[in-house]
């Protein structure tokens, strides 16, 4: 399988650029949003724009209700449930605006995706929801897809960490040579799809490894985070940032985290790209749908890689 591949030239070292994310991150209130405030739903690059549901950032719509978790085979905290929800127009468009923005800011965008961005192509899924299907080869991309495909080739996706099988990141036309199957492939018989309770290929793995290592900004689709291995994109980075501000706060009595950004309807705190890191560290914005939790490893391919 291809290596990922390099991000093309940006613009986004430049002093604009670097002065942009100097601005973004000194909109940022100092503190994290808790489950179940309103801010919460809107994560806190917004909550001071959606402060007690004012700019017109209320509560997103229930669009389907469950009690129970989003899968039976993974943990989740005892707020996540299975419930499906929808912004108002006008909350979408303030989102989508600053997501654009971090993409132009951003030095290496991952997309990690789950099923749920292709249950909208008829293909079933493990978690609980609204819909369902059972279409395979056959299903066309979705408009994610489609959306995901313009960005990455106009160069704002640098890599794509796939859960699924079903090729259609490629159908929308991304290119290959981005997509990391990490879970297999129906299209590809070099690499089968992997069991549950099977362990990932070394050359997937490794590169996992590397956009686990070097993204600054994370787009999580369509998944919940609930304990694969594949989730320490997302996840590494967040334990990382917690051990880079003790360090700081040890280092600085004066430190507060007002240079931490996290972006999306959950909170993902990670040190952004122009403080002085080690190259471990590289990580500046998670977007994610669901927060990772913290429950017990698992064996193989749902076992997390501290």
């Amino acid at each position: 399988m291809a290596a990922a591949a390099e991000p093309g030239p940006t613009m986004v070292d430049s002093p604009s650029c670097e002065a942009a994310r100097e601005e973004f991150l000194e909109a940022l209130p100092d503190h994290y949003l808790e489950p179940g405030s309103h801010a919460h739903y809107h994560g806190r690059c917004l909550s001071t724009r959606f402060k007690g549901g004012g700019g017109g950032g209320g509560n997103p719509r229930v669009t389907w209700e469950s009690q129970e978790k989003p899968r039976d085979d993974h943990e989740a905290p005892d707020w996540l449930t299975a419930s499906e929800f929808q912004d108002s127009e006008q909350v979408s468009q303030v989102k989508v605006k600053t997501l654009a923005k971090l993409l132009r800011l951003s030095r290496r965008t991952v997309v990690y995706s789950g099923a749920g961005i292709s249950v909208a192509a008829g293909i079933g899924q493990a978690a609980r929801g609204a819909a369902s299907g059972q279409i395979t080869v056959e299903a066309r991309p979705t408009f994610t897809h489609l959306a995901l495909g313009l960005l990455a080739r106009e160069g704002f996706i640098h890599s794509w960490e796939q859960q699924n099988h079903d090729g259609l990141p490629q159908k929308a036309g991304v290119p290959q040579e981005l997509v990391n199957e990490i879970h297999g492939s129906w299209y590809d018989p070099s690499n089968p799809v992997v069991k549950y309770s099977g362990t990932l290929k070394n050359n997937n793995y490794e590169w996992m490894q590397r956009d686990a290592t070097e993204a600054d900004l994370v787009l999580v689709l369509g998944t919940s985070l609930g304990g694969l291995n594949a989730d320490q994109i997302a996840t590494n980075c967040a334990e990382r940032v917690r051990e880079w501000v003790q360090r700081e706060r040890e280092k600085d009595s004066n430190f507060t985290p007002r240079d931490l950004v996290s972006v999306g309807p959950t909170l993902q705190p990670l040190p952004p790209p122009h403080l002085p890191l080690e190259p471990e560290e590289r990580f500046s914005w998670v977007c994610a749908h669901q927060p990772a939790t913290d429950g017990a490893g698992r064996q193989g391919d749902t076992s997390y890689v501290r």
